[in-house]
């Protein structure tokens, strides 16, 4: 198979389909595109437990705050709230420890900023692997699943911050000389810095309190990948306003040297959600310090379509997030 994530009717054909018919099946929702937490409840309990993971390879600064911070998203997007990591690393024989300190020491930063435990962990050296591999796993609860029958076609479709923020800046941070070349330290710095914005936990923290329901983390594949998610899970279709799309010119700039789609990066720390009354939803954000803007619509149909100005063309599920192309560069 090709690098990247594996296509849509590979997964459903040969993991979801496989999960679903598996004998004990006490979770409160089956496996599905664009479900990225699984919640089961326990016979003796009030509320559903919830459990939420991800893997990442690679030897870039940031990267282990990313996988935690991701799986503490996804959880969150859930309905449930983190209140546990597990961390496994796999290392390459070319790994110092002063790089298995700083994955350490990056993993706990991001544990303490979501206010979760790091409760577990295996590390373990392998000549299997050419570059860290580093599988975190959250854990929460939530008071009940969120049912996703009501959708509630005519919907906006709203995304809080800015289009391929973690991406950006784990260029930013990795290529640092190579960038500039072109720009100048402050702007390469900038963009390296929105790394601090990766995680979703402060605005799902607004959106429950308002009722909001349907909710994604825009994560591997970037918006556009992150859309086409939801829209399965829902089974709905979507107009989407490429120009509606929040994106900061040092994604765009960083986007334009890797010749990559800024739509289809590392989106993690952008968060997407339904609803109806959104003019009142994005001031409440904003209050709380948080951006966001409407990107389209939902409708009844299956069809995805993504407007720019006058052209019009249908999304594609994307398979390949736009980072390791760029991550290629070092390779030219």
């Amino acid at each position: 198979m090709k690098a990247g994530k594996v296509s849509e009717a590979v997964l459903k054909r040969s993991v979801i389909k496989t999960v679903n018919k598996q004998k004990k099946q006490n979770t409160a929702a089956k496996a599905a595109v664009g479900s990225d937490a699984g919640l089961f409840a326990e016979t003796e309990m009030t509320g559903v437990m919830a459990v939420s993971g991800t893997a990442l390879a690679g030897c870039e600064e940031g990267l282990a705050a990313l996988a935690v911070k991701r799986a503490c998203n996804s959880l969150a997007a859930s309905g449930a709230t983190p209140d546990a990591v597990t961390l496994q690393l796999m290392l390459s024989e070319s790994t110092e420890e002063k790089e298995l300190k700083t994955i350490m020491k990056e993993a706990v930063s991001a544990c303490d900023e979501a206010e979760v435990a790091l409760v577990n962990g295996h590390t373990q050296v392998s000549s299997f692997v050419a570059e860290p591999v580093i599988s975190v796993t959250a854990m929460g609860s939530a008071p009940a699943v969120m049912t996703l029958e009501e959708i509630v076609y005519g919907s906006d479709l709203v995304m809080t911050k800015s289009a391929g923020l973690a991406g950006a800046a784990l260029l930013a941070k990795y290529y640092r000389e190579n960038l500039h070349e072109r720009y100048t330290y402050t702007f390469i710095d900038k963009a390296a810095a929105r790394e601090t914005e990766i995680s979703v936990l402060p605005e799902v923290k607004v959106l429950k309190k308002l009722g909001i329901r349907h909710m994604h983390d825009v994560a591997e594949g970037g918006v556009f990948g992150a859309v086409w998610e939801l829209c399965e899970r829902l089974c709905a279709g979507v107009e989407l306003d490429l120009k509606k799309i929040p994106i900061c010119q040092e994604t765009v700039e960083i986007c334009e040297y890797f010749d990559v789609n800024p739509y289809q990066l590392k989106g993690d720390g952008a968060l997407l959600f339904l609803c109806h009354n959104s003019a009142a939803v994005i001031k409440a954000l904003k209050e709380a310090g948080i951006s966001a803007a409407v990107i389209g619509r939902i409708t009844d149909s299956n069809d995805r379509v993504l407007i720019n100005e006058e052209e019009t063309r249908f999304l594609e599920p994307n398979r390949v997030d736009e980072y390791e192309k760029a991550r290629t560069f070092e390779r030219k």
